[in-house]
C-alpha cells in the first residue's frame, strides 16, 4: 500500500519533469516583444499613486469635483452632463432638482509622482 502511493507520487514528479523538459523556452507573442521588460508588481490604479502604468494619465484619475467660486466641492458630480466617454460636454447640469450652484469642474491625478531632476513631470513630456 505504501509503495504505491510512493509510484503515484513519483510519476507526479516524472511527469513533471517531462513536460518541463519537453515545452522549451517560451517565445515571446511577436518579435516586437522578445527583448522587452516584463513589468509586474504594479499597485493598483488610482490618481495618488507613484505609477504611471498608461501612456495617458488622465486613465489614473478620480471621478469629477464640481466647483463654484467659494466651494471646492459642491457635490454636484452626479448632474454633470458628461459624454458615454465620461468626459464633461457642457458646464451645464443635467437633472438637477436644485440651482446649479458649479460653475468648473476638475479632476486630481498625478498626486503621488515623486520630485525628480525635472520636477514632478515625468520625463519626456
Amino acid at each position: 500500500m505504501r509503495k504505491r502511493a510512493w509510484s503515484g507520487r513519483c510519476w507526479s514528479v516524472i511527469d513533471l519533469v517531462l513536460v518541463l523538459m519537453l515545452s522549451g523556452a517560451a517565445d515571446a507573442a511577436t518579435s516586437f516583444n522578445a527583448q522587452s521588460a516584463l513589468g509586474m508588481n504594479l499597485g493598483g490604479v488610482s490618481y495618488y499613486a507613484s505609477e504611471q502604468p498608461f501612456i495617458n494619465p488622465f486613465v489614473t484619475a478620480d471621478h469629477w469635483i464640481t466647483h463654484a467660486d467659494a466651494t471646492w466641492d459642491t457635490n454636484e458630480e452626479k448632474y454633470t452632463d458628461l459624454d458615454p466617454d465620461g468626459w464633461p460636454k457642457t458646464l451645464n447640469s443635467v437633472n438637477e432638482p436644485t440651482t446649479q450652484h458649479f460653475n468648473s469642474l476638475g479632476v486630481q491625478f498625478l498626486l503621488g509622482m515623486p520630485n525628480t531632476a525635472n520636477g514632478t513631470d515625468p520625463a519626456g513630456r
